[in-house]
């Protein structure tokens, strides 16, 4: 619950800085903002698919470890790149790690959790998503 907790409050704001590397690090405006949130979509949905494809594993934790440092280092690489297509790219590949680290822990509580329970744990992870998000932009937001 704590690492789903951290990841909703320090993920969400790759979506406050798109906007402004569209703007002012590539100087493509609306366009680029398209591009770089298309970027990120496709990388979620090939994310989904790929884990539709591999199917059962055994070891939930390394694994979401492992997607979720991929996603911070490439958001840190992110940070390098002054062209525009590379950096969709770049935001495919972060999108695809989001969309793994997605299904992993959600495929870890309902295994985990007592079938009578599901419901309630699934409702409290998306509240926690409800919650931390808006708090996640305010924070971040006010740091530009």
């Amino acid at each position: 619950m704590i690492i789903f907790a951290i990841l909703n409050l320090f993920g969400p704001p790759l979506i406050i800085f798109l906007p402004i590397l569209s703007k002012n690090v590539y100087m493509k405006g609306s366009m680029g903002m398209g591009i770089l949130e298309t970027s990120f979509s496709i990388g979620v949905l090939v994310g989904y698919l790929i884990l539709t494809y591999i199917g059962n594993f055994k070891k939930y934790l390394k694994p979401l470890f492992t997607v979720t440092l991929m996603s911070g280092l490439t958001t840190i690489i992110l940070a390098f790149w002054n062209n525009l297509f590379i950096a969709s790219a770049t935001i495919i590949f972060i999108g695809l790690f989001v969309g793994l680290a997605n299904i992993i822990i959600m495929v870890f509580f309902q295994i985990q959790v007592d079938k009578k329970f599901i419901g309630r744990v699934i409702s409290l992870l998306m509240t926690i998503t409800g919650v931390l998000t808006p708090i996640s932009y305010a924070i971040f937001g006010s740091l530009l």
